[in-house]
């Protein structure tokens, strides 16, 4: 079975069309733990954490103030894992550090404290 844990999620739409994305090229359930509601009534805390099912689909989610639990029935068998993920599909990434498409690797010279020479 494959899944994926992370967390936070959040209000952002944006987020959910991420988790859903990413649960569907990795073939996998995706859980989102959050905290939600307001702690000493200075941090608020978005909630909503959420399970996509392998295929993208929203599951089942929390609200965004009140804790919660979630209970999802998952089948193994959906959780495929990625799907057509060899190396001939990212031809950049597998390709020699010398011959990327990038015209020079360079040191990340800071600037001395006490002189502000950058040799």
């Amino acid at each position: 079975m494959q899944a994926l844990v992370l967390g936070p999620s959040g209000r952002n739409a944006q987020i959910d069309y991420m988790l859903s994305a990413r649960a569907a090229e990795n073939g996998a359930y995706v859980v989102v733990a959050n905290k939600c509601g307001t702690e000493a009534g200075i941090a608020r805390y978005a909630g909503r954490s959420s399970v996509w099912g392998p295929d993208g689909t929203l599951l089942a989610q929390a609200g965004a103030e009140e804790p919660e639990t979630l209970y999802v029935e998952i089948d193994p068998a959906r959780a495929r894992g990625p799907q057509d993920r060899s190396p001939e599909g990212y031809p950049a990434i597998v390709r020699p550090r010398d011959r990327l498409p990038i015209v020079q690797f360079r040191p990340l010279l800071l600037p001395c404290a006490r002189c502000g020479s950058r040799s």
